[in-house]
């Protein structure tokens, strides 16, 4: 069935039902889904298992480096954490 071009009060529902729909299913809107925070997003970056690797060899290079006061591979290896984790966040 074509509609006629000026008859409109056809091809929607009426305030009342619209009103009466409401009531009956609830108004019509979508919630956006909770979003992450940015710090649970940042430290999922650490399940990695490079970035593992990493964290256990800064660990013994930092007791090595408290042994021999040397630290220059320990800053090397938390810099890599850091960059690593950074670029994949």
């Amino acid at each position: 069935m074509a509609a006629i071009k000026d008859d409109y009060s056809h091809l929607g529902l009426t305030d009342a039902e619209v009103l009466q729909s409401r009531e009956k299913h609830g108004v019509n809107l979508l919630t956006p889904p909770k979003r992450t925070s940015l710090w649970k997003l940042y430290l999922e970056k650490f399940e990695d298992p490079v970035v593992r690797v990493l964290l256990v060899a800064a660990l013994f290079s930092l007791i090595i480096s408290i042994i021999e006061n040397e630290y220059a591979e320990t800053i090397g290896i938390i810099a890599a954490i850091l960059l690593a984790t950074g670029i994949g966040f």
